[in-house]
């Protein structure tokens, strides 16, 4: 019986590692090393340069698959676009420094969905055999485990029950549907005995979400009359601002606190913006909220209802429910993991 299990067990992992991994897959791996790193500013400086340098190795390669996402690259364009659009008057007007911090606050922002999109495209046209990265990932996320259990954060428990519950239901095959109605008890169980606690941990999220969901659409008119905009150095007057400030967002941050609101007026001080997404759309405007939504949508009819349909779709609900992509260590496993996701889903497609 034992030397069965093993002989299944050592099955397993020949299919895990087959074919073998390349030299470029365990380059992308090196990405996880991104924990090791305490400062967040050093985080993400790892996570840019080396995001540059699995791009820069590429150009070496021949693409093992096509990948052309209209909706991800557009998104790159616009953020771009926002980096000349988005000029506030912060210190003091016509100061060199003034323009110093607007552009490289601007330019950070811009970085970082440059990098992240240059790994996503990266992994999905190159990779071989990445599944190993999983694993890694999945060591390197327990890191996060301590600073979990001190906030009490369940949100990547339910993420995962969730998403596995969803893909068993989805199956034609009654093991796995039973997997997803167990998962979904099990899961509904969790959340009833520890309710008190969820409440309390999301009384606070709708309020955050409709209050990035309002700013997104109407213009702060107290905070622009002391910090008025301008567009290629045109000053743009209010009236047409308001008009105009849903297309455009608010701009990348340019604040220590750019990651918090504050609504007194709710009985709430400063609070973590608690959705990526919705923070997305708020600093870059409607235009990028929509391209964000269909490439999550595109990719998800990608992957259908293959097993990678667990591992992207927890991505996005934990993306949903808290901040997540906004920090570079946790961002750079999730974008790890999606994209491997996308990568395994497409083997037997050219293009996208």
């Amino acid at each position: 019986m034992f030397r069965k299990i093993g002989y299944t067990v050592m099955d397993w992992v020949r299919r895990f590692l087959t074919p073998c991994p390349s030299f470029f897959d365990l380059l992308v791996s090196g990405l996880v090393f991104v924990i090791y790193f305490k400062n967040p500013l050093n985080q993400a400086l790892f996570f840019v340069n080396y995001s540059i340098l699995i791009f820069l190795v590429t150009l070496f390669m021949k693409p093992k698959r096509q990948y052309r996402n209209v909706f991800l690259y557009a998104l790159g364009i616009w953020s771009l676009l926002s980096v000349f659009i988005h000029q506030r008057v912060i210190v003091v007007p016509d100061c060199v420094i003034n323009a110093y911090f607007n552009k490289s606050f601007m330019s950070e922002g811009f970085l970082y969905v440059l990098t992240g999109i240059l790994v996503i495209r990266s992994i999905v046209m190159y990779g071989k055999n990445m599944n190993f990265i999983y694993i890694f990932a999945l060591v390197a996320y327990l890191s996060f485990l301590p600073a979990m259990q001190y906030r009490g954060s369940m949100t990547p428990m339910m993420a995962i029950f969730v998403s596995v519950a969803v893909w068993g239901l989805l199956q034609k095959k009654f093991v796995h549907n039973l997997i997803g109605i167990g998962l979904s008890i099990i899961g509904a169980s969790v959340a009833y005995m520890n309710w008190t606690w969820l409440s309390l941990k999301f009384r606070c999220r709708p309020d955050v979400w409709a209050y990035l969901w309002n700013d997104m659409w109407k213009l702060d008119t107290s905070f622009y009359s002391r910090n008025p905009i301008y567009i290629f150095n045109e000053y743009i007057p209010m009236q047409i601002a308001e008009k105009i400030h849903w297309v455009f967002g608010n701009g990348f941050c340019k604040f220590l606190w750019g990651n918090m609101v504050s609504m007194p007026e709710k009985g709430w001080n400063w609070l973590y913006r608690q959705n990526d997404i919705l923070s997305f759309g708020n600093y870059l405007g409607v235009p990028a909220l929509i391209l964000l939504t269909f490439f999550i949508l595109s990719s998800l009819k990608v992957i259908g209802k293959k097993p990678a349909l667990i591992g992207f779709l927890a991505i996005v609900i934990i993306c949903w429910f808290q901040m997540t992509m906004f920090y570079p260590d946790k961002g750079a496993l999730c974008l790890l993991v999606g994209s491997i996701c996308i990568k395994n889903s497409m083997e037997e497609r050219n293009e996208v």
